[in-house]
């Protein structure tokens, strides 16, 4: 997706109260990645080399109001995965806007054409990068991208 990835998409429809059910379809095995979306609303994590059994039994679980964890969430104790989930930040302090912006400034987009994507003001992402900045206790555009990729928005 151009301008938004599958978290943000479930943290949206999370926020505006939907009763859509989100299965995240990844090419991402990491366990910080399908934690970040469960806590954004996801119901479900699949990644795109799982088995087609798997995804159907994902699609049946969501469908059926279960939450799909992949194996790699769920190894050993399965109420570990609730302790890491509540306790991990990972950006969660960033407004969504906020992570929009910083997701545009990982991709390499200039502020002007930020602001024209997002048909705010340049003044306004220029305000929104600073707080991200502030937040996330970084001064450079450089370390900004890191901490994106880092954190698998990009």
């Amino acid at each position: 997706m151009p301008n938004l990835n599958g978290i943000e998409v479930a943290r949206r429809v999370k926020e505006l109260g939907l009763r859509s059910r989100v299965l995240i379809l990844s090419m991402h095995n990491h366990a910080t990645i399908a934690t970040e979306a469960i806590r954004a609303g996801a119901h479900g994590y699949v990644t795109k080399d799982a088995a087609q059994e798997v995804l159907v039994g994902a699609v049946r679980d969501v469908l059926d109001g279960r939450l799909y964890l992949p194996p790699f969430l769920t190894e050993g104790n399965p109420l570990d995965f609730q302790v890491r989930q509540l306790n991990s930040k990972s950006g969660a302090e960033l407004s969504n806007r906020e992570r929009e912006v910083l997701q545009m400034v990982a991709e390499g987009k200039s502020l002007k054409e930020i602001a024209a994507d997002l048909n705010i003001a340049l003044r306004t992402v220029v305000f929104h990068k600073r707080n991200i900045s502030q937040k996330l206790g970084v001064k450079s555009t450089a370390a900004l991208t890191r901490y994106a990729v880092e954190q698998r928005l990009v």
